[in-house]
């Protein structure tokens, strides 16, 4: 429709491609990990990585320029069924896609193509968490469910940087659509890989901080001291975003989008 340029698409790009609740929540929180807050973890992980990533490099990149030229709507006469045409259209591409990668990820492991990659990562997190690791990077729900299996202080970290980073069977998708916008594929796998990076830092911090402090009391008169703790986090995430809404490159709907989420997640799961 030309509302942004290439420029604004570009910045955009890392910020509008993220996990959403159902899988994180649903298919990886509750059916691979069994509940007991994952999802809200991994989810909170996630958000947290790719905003507060996307407003640091939109702070340290030049303002794109004001006035982009807008071109008009075409009327259309047929509005319903081009949506649900294009909604069927992309259901079955990202199938596609899915089924394709999942069987990729199979071939792969019974030809033992990333073994050299598991021995290398095999020392930081054993040999059974790389290889869930190894198969994510293909396919990122196979590798969240190998992970969980295994289990392990890193398995949820490991599957905060997989939903995060998204494996290939995502990003190929993604880069479909984002390459009409002449988003480069090399700027937003690296994007994606450090937002990836900072999530799997965020859970392994919260892991540790959990173990030190909330399990050793087994929960008892630690409450108080968790809200505070969360209020805190949401409250400066807050901060941040209200302080340099007018200088990142993000319209303010995506700013109140990102606070109704955190609200919602600390009102109905924490």
């Amino acid at each position: 429709l030309g509302l942004i340029d290439q420029k604004q698409a570009k910045k955009l790009a890392p910020l509008c491609s993220t996990c959403g609740p159902l899988f994180a929540l649903g298919t990886v929180g509750v059916k691979a990990f069994g509940g007991n807050g994952a999802g809200v973890k991994l989810f909170c992980a996630c958000i947290i990585s790719v905003t507060l990533s996307s407003l640091i490099y939109s702070l340290f990149t030049k303002r794109a320029a004001t006035g982009v030229k807008l071109k008009s709507a075409v009327k259309q006469t047929d509005a319903l069924y081009s949506a649900f045409y294009g909604a069927v259209n992309a259901s079955l591409v990202a199938g596609g896609f899915i089924c394709f990668f999942y069987t990729l990820s199979k071939v792969i492991a019974d030809f033992y193509i990333f073994m050299p990659l598991i021995y290398a990562l095999s020392p930081l997190f054993g040999g059974e968490l790389a290889s869930g690791l190894s198969a994510g990077l293909c396919e990122a729900t196979g590798g969240c469910f190998a992970l969980a299996a295994t289990g392990g202080f890193f398995a949820l970290p490991l599957a905060g940087f997989l939903i995060t980073f998204g494996g290939a069977s995502i990003l190929f998708q993604q880069l479909c659509y984002l390459g009409k916008c002449k988003v480069k594929a090399g700027f937003f796998v690296l994007f994606k890989f450090i937002q990836g990076v900072i999530c799997f830092a965020l859970l392994c911090l919260f892991s540790l901080w959990y173990a030190a402090h909330v399990a050793p009391q087994k929960f008892k008169g630690v409450r108080s001291g968790f809200q505070l703790f969360k209020r805190a986090l949401y409250s400066g995430v807050g901060i941040v975003a209200l302080r340099f809404h007018k200088k990142a490159e993000f319209p303010r709907f995506v700013l109140y989008g990102a606070a109704f989420y955190f609200g919602y997640i600390y009102l109905v799961f924490l």
